[in-house]
């Protein structure tokens, strides 16, 4: 996926696994959100009692991560990188607005997840980016036929701030759409965001495969210990 002579290391917070390929590019080998603001709010682990384990710590990697995310081609990302290396101060700058848009996301989307009101100052942070972002899009026909007929795109965006623009754009969807936001939940293993896509909407994991099973180890374990305890109690 990236281009360049680099030496791939895997680390595992909590049950996430992450392919960091350098110190500048990172990718996420599983997405778990369903929509690409929720993950771009996941990058920032934490889970309950862990310490906190940043996916994004430079331009290089909102950038590299936004590749795995499908928000970049390669053409546009090398070009970011490149753009990145020409104006570092610009693109430390763009990085830090990244992460201030990534708390306001958190501020609004978490909440809601709870059932609660969402910080009326991180929304207000959201709709001034969300302007900003339609202002630098193109509205396109939309590819492969896909319904609507129409999307808005950012292929002709060259900016440091294009990555972050598409995010938000994902963001404001989610939370114009009633249907979507009803279906906003919180992992009960790791505190991912995720969508609920069940029928019945009573997921509770935002993986099956990772915080699912965990839990379910944990209980069977617990189960046998107790087992265990009492037959040796008798």
């Amino acid at each position: 996926m990236f281009s360049g002579n680099t030496t791939t290391r895997l680390r595992h917070s909590r049950v996430k696994w992450v392919s960091v390929e350098t110190a500048a590019e990172v990718s996420r080998t599983r997405f778990v959100g369903g929509t690409l603001a929720l993950d771009f709010v996941n990058t920032r682990d934490g889970g309950p009692g862990a310490e906190p384990d940043d996916l994004v710590v430079s331009y290089g990697h909102l950038v590299s991560w936004a590749r795995s995310a499908g928000v970049l081609d390669a053409g546009s990302a090398d070009a970011l990188h490149a753009a990145a290396h020409a104006v570092p101060t610009s693109a430390g700058d763009a990085w830090q607005r990244s992460l201030q848009v990534r708390g306001a996301l958190d501020a609004v989307l978490r909440p809601i997840a709870a059932g609660l009101r969402p910080d009326d100052d991180a929304l207000a942070r959201l709709a001034a980016e969300e302007a900003e972002a339609l202002a630098a899009a193109t509205l396109m026909p939309a590819r492969h036929g896909q319904e609507p007929e129409y999307e808005w795109s950012w292929d002709a965006d060259a900016s440091l701030h294009r990555p972050l623009r598409q995010i938000v754009h994902s963001a404001t969807q989610l939370l114009t759409n009633p249907t979507a936001i009803t279906r906003l939940k919180q992992c009960a293993g790791c505190d991912y965001l995720f969508m609920d896509e069940s029928k019945n909407r009573s997921r509770r994991w935002c993986s099956m495969q990772d915080c699912g099973t965990t839990q379910k180890v944990s209980r069977y374990v617990a189960a046998r210990r107790a087992r265990s305890e009492g037959t040796a109690s008798s």
